[in-house]
């Protein structure tokens, strides 16, 4: 790495050991964060059936709770949502 201040290049004053341990820093953190990451989505494509069936039961409660708190029709159109998501989640996994 060149150091310039003004213009004028800088001597190499052993930045090596400091490009070193940025380097080794960023590769665990993004080391981590990627194995992180990938459990996150394993673990939700391996649970994916219960999320959705649940989305759509959460749905349908809304359904029949909605009309005794005067809130009508959105529930509906969240359970299609919901439906078609979940299918679509499960062809592409």
């Amino acid at each position: 790495m060149i150091l310039r201040l003004n213009g004028v290049a800088l001597p190499d004053i052993g930045g090596g050991v400091v490009d070193n341990i940025t380097e080794t820093v960023t590769g665990i953190v993004s080391r981590v964060l990627g194995d992180t990451a990938h459990g996150i989505i394993a673990a939700m494509n391996a649970y994916s059936p219960e999320i959705i069936t649940f989305g759509i039961v959460i749905c349908a409660l809304g359904m029949m709770v909605g009309p005794i708190v005067g809130n009508n029709g959105k529930w509906m159109g969240r359970m299609f949502l919901t439906f078609w998501v979940g299918v679509i989640w499960r062809v592409l996994t």
